[in-house]
């Protein structure tokens, strides 16, 4: 939670993420006023405290051991040593081009809003009305897209969608199995789902043994034919 109606999701690299979240609250908690902000203003923020703790990393490890700050870098002639040049950020954190992304979701005055942070921009996903991240982004967002989806969708079909594109997700590499569910309001704030989450569960293995058995009589009518 960045404030009561505004979350941030994360994925990628735990390190970067755990220490920009942190820096992001800490300015939330320093300045009340961002708490009845907009989500843009939320998502701006955390994009800001990104961008500026990767160059300090950057500085940290690549520059300073060259004798160099980011004034000197920018001036740094390297046709004379092209041996060594910053791109992105290779080898920070020990790994080479640590990914981070993060999901800035929650609403306002002006009602829901999506935010997707990577790569140090920051898109607006409130024309679709949803957004993915991580491994298994892609398997999940393109649940959204043979749903149908759009931000003017019900809730109750948005429920039901999030809940299976989870399930899809589940199925890329390292994907973690457990999910959460929860829901943010103008009137409730901050709601956890889980009896929605354990009800919708039931509902969905109901429908996968139904689709498995159907299935498997499809495969027989077209052996029999072929």
């Amino acid at each position: 939670m960045l404030t009561p109606l505004i979350v941030a999701i994360p994925s990628g690299s735990t390190e970067i993420n755990i220490e920009v979240v942190k820096r992001t609250q800490e300015s939330i908690s320093k300045d009340q006023r961002i708490v009845s902000r907009s989500v843009y203003d939320v998502a701006d923020l955390y994009s800001q405290k990104h961008e500026e703790y990767i160059k300090e990393i950057i500085e940290k490890t690549v520059l300073y051991p060259r004798n160099l700050n980011w004034e000197d870098y920018n001036n740094f002639k390297y046709d004379r040593d092209p041996t060594w040049f910053i791109n992105g950020k290779i080898d920070v954190f020990g790994e080479e081009n640590p990914t981070s992304e993060i999901i800035i979701a929650g609403i306002d005055e002006q009602g829901p809003a999506i935010y997707n942070i990577s790569k140090g921009w920051t898109r607006n996903e409130n024309h679709q009305g949803f957004t993915t991240v991580g491994i298994g982004g892609e398997h999940a967002r393109l649940e959204f897209i043979i749903g149908n989806h759009s931000s003017s969708s019900s809730y109750t079909e948005t429920l039901l969608l999030t809940y299976i594109a989870k399930q899809r997700a589940n199925l890329a590499a390292h994907v973690g199995k457990d999910t959460d569910l929860f829901s943010i309001s103008l009137k409730d704030g901050y709601t956890n789902l889980s009896k929605e989450l354990e009800l919708l569960t039931k509902i969905h293995n109901v429908f996968l043994l139904k689709q498995e058995k159907d299935k498997y009589k499809l495969y027989t009518k077209v052996r029999g034919i072929i």
